[in-house]
């Protein structure tokens, strides 16, 4: 699982970086293709996009920080501009390049990050008895999501590139809360399309950020919630084997 990411990663930045003069319809277009190949493969790979086989219940721990952990992401969209900015998203002219786009990316990012990655970890962490092990596995593969950001120092200021893998690296922990909490990646993918759906996104990399507070106070809570879920997701199935781990 954890080979087929890698290759994944690599044959994807390869193709950008070849594309990288190309029309934005002809990059959407080969991003949207990789996507459908990410997702055939991790559903290949898998053999399903499910966890378990029948979802243990929550405990109250888990409802309270799983609930904290998604008001907080939706504050975070409001502050974003997420929704002020609707109106500029239908009314634009790239509207359908910005959804292909959005989707590609939610694809294949989520069936690589939270698909690949996150169950590669997961059966890593189950060979070896390691305890916390959807702890584990969410901070790995958040670790490699945020990494992947790095590709950005190409055409990007340093200093907003160090933060976009840092929030990266938040939201990484929390959609893979997410999988863990739906049992599917089917809403990592919903959700991470939703983030990318945004009037900039066919443009270029921002070149400016805002400051390390600001972030700080955004995305802490997003991570604190997220990972006290975590953890109380490890504690709750301790004595439930995962169907893909």
């Amino acid at each position: 699982m954890l080979a087929a990411g890698v290759g994944l990663f690599l044959v994807y930045n390869a193709v950008m970086l070849y594309l990288y003069d190309a029309s934005e319809w002809l990059v959407a277009s080969i991003d949207a293709v990789i996507a459908l190949i990410s997702l055939g493969i991790t559903w290949w790979t898998l053999k399903s996009f499910k966890l378990f086989s029948q979802r243990p219940k929550f405990s109250r721990s888990m409802k309270i920080w799983g609930l904290i952990a998604l008001v907080t992401v939706m504050i975070m969209m409001i502050l974003n501009g997420f929704f002020q900015n609707l109106p500029l998203l239908f009314g634009s002219n790239d509207f359908w390049l910005i959804t292909v786009i959005a989707l590609a990316t939610g694809i294949f990012e989520e069936t690589l990050c939270r698909g690949l990655f996150f169950s590669g970890f997961l059966d890593h962490t189950l060979y070896n008895g390691s305890s916390f092990r959807f702890t584990r596995s969410a901070i790995y593969s958040a670790f490699l999501f945020g990494g992947f950001h790095f590709v950005n120092f190409l055409g990007g200021n340093p200093a907003v590139v160090f933060q976009q893998m840092f929030w990266a690296f938040v939201l990484g922990v929390f959609l893979a809360a997410l999988r863990v909490a739906t049992n599917t990646l089917v809403w990592g993918i919903l959700l991470h399309s939703l983030l990318d759906w945004v009037p900039s996104i066919s443009g270029p990399i921002r070149q400016s950020g805002t400051s390390w507070w600001e972030l700080i106070a955004v995305f802490g809570p997003i991570f604190i919630a997220s990972l006290i879920f975590l953890v109380s997701a490890d504690q709750r199935y301790l004595k439930i084997p995962a169907e893909n781990a």
